[in-house]
């Protein structure tokens, strides 16, 4: 991890846009800009580490007679939902793949240990189906949304260099507002850019889809990991 500073980002722009001298930004908007580039470097950092390399986990719970939850305030992607049932009892809820899946899953009205249950993000909320009948404990894990930076010292890990990358889209921005040409830095940040992407393709290579059991323990009577994908009733 390499981490680097708002502080430094900022410096890096204002070089690139040849605007270390300019008064035209106050410092908050180059803080701004530089936060609005990052977020695209966030999202890649998620898809070439793995979402287990940023994966949180909240403990939520529902409410008997509420089809609703609240998400974490810093929500930005779900990756699954656990039920549980016990220490050792854990459920994984699927998620609703049709929005006309709801009516099936509704009308079973049973909310249990193994039952056919499903989930869909609305909004800043998790919607369940059926609606629970009794406080269930939830893990939610989920990739969390990138968290602005607040001032100079604030830092975000830039990998090996990949922060260049926030500078120029920055720098770029900056340029294009004061519609002055951007040439130069569009071809610093495609630099950037291909170095990423082509790590990008040597992951998937290493990573190729695999067939995987999942029924581990099943033989000796343990359900905890067993996924019940259950099809609505017709």
């Amino acid at each position: 991890m390499k981490l680097v500073t708002a502080g430094q980002l900022i410096a890096d722009a204002q070089m690139l846009a040849n605007q270390r001298s300019s008064a035209f930004f106050a410092p908050a908007d180059w803080l701004r800009l530089i936060n609005q580039a990052a977020t695209e470097l966030y999202d890649l950092q998620v898809m070439l580490r793995g979402h287990e390399a940023f994966e949180k986990v909240a403990n939520l719970a529902t409410t008997a007679g509420s089809q609703i939850v609240a998400l974490p305030a810093d929500w930005y992607e779900t990756l699954t939902i656990l039920a549980g049932w016990g220490a050792q009892q854990l459920e994984e809820i699927d998620s609703l793949d049709h929005l006309g899946d709801q009516v099936a899953y509704r009308n079973w009205n049973s909310w249990a240990q193994n039952s056919p249950k499903a989930w869909r993000q609305r909004g800043n909320l998790i919607e369940f189906f059926p609606t629970p009948s009794a406080v269930t404990q939830l893990e939610l894990r989920y990739i969390p949304a990138f968290q602005d930076l607040v001032g100079d010292a604030s830092t975000l890990d830039g990998s090996n260099g990949w922060d260049e990358m926030i500078s120029a889209a920055a720098a770029k921005k900056a340029l294009v507002i004061q519609q002055l040409p951007t040439t130069g830095v569009d071809q610093i940040y495609a630099s950037v850019r291909d170095r990423v992407d082509a790590l990008a393709a040597k992951r998937a290579a290493a990573n190729g889809p695999s067939i995987r059991d999942v029924r581990y323990g099943m033989e000796r009577g343990s359900t905890w990991w067993r996924r019940r994908r259950l099809p609505p009733p017709l």
